[in-house]
């Protein structure tokens, strides 16, 4: 009777603590295409320590090359240029598909974070590949936590 007791009483506990969980907020994913030769998938906003993934399916792009997405910054309206490499892997296949995953970073007064997403042979800008030259960027808000 006694272990009866214990496990109802545990039981309600549980359902108790279930129902003040605050439900989980769904982020609201924007798709866009990058010129003919990706599209990507994204959050449309994010708050300053929110991990975000960046989804990204190429399009008969050109092998071998590498893909690389770069974070950029806003502050107050305006860029603030290069931040961090968020990540290069890869292209071994023209219709790959890629998720990077990043933190947005906690930087006083940012707005916006600016991705660069391209293709390059060794890694650098210098070397984009001529079919990501144009529409390789979006942006997503960024609000304080």
């Amino acid at each position: 009777m006694k272990k009866l007791m214990i496990m109802a009483v545990l039981g309600l506990f549980g359902v108790a603590v279930m129902a003040q969980e605050a439900p989980k907020e769904t982020t609201k994913m924007a798709t866009r295409e990058l010129g003919d030769w990706a599209t990507i998938t994204f959050p449309e906003s994010a708050e300053m320590g929110q991990d975000i993934e960046i989804k990204i399916k190429l399009k008969n792009a050109p092998i071998p090359n590498m893909l690389k997405v770069e974070f950029h910054k806003q502050i107050k309206g305006e860029w603030k240029g290069y931040a961090d490499s968020i990540g290069m892997k890869k292209v071994e296949d023209p219709n790959q598909e890629f998720v990077f995953k990043t933190k947005i970073p906690r930087v006083q007064d940012m707005n916006k974070a600016l991705f660069v997403v391209y293709l390059t042979s060794d890694g650098t800008w210098e070397k984009l590949h001529p079919t990501a030259r144009s529409l390789n960027a979006f942006g997503i808000d960024i609000t304080a936590k």
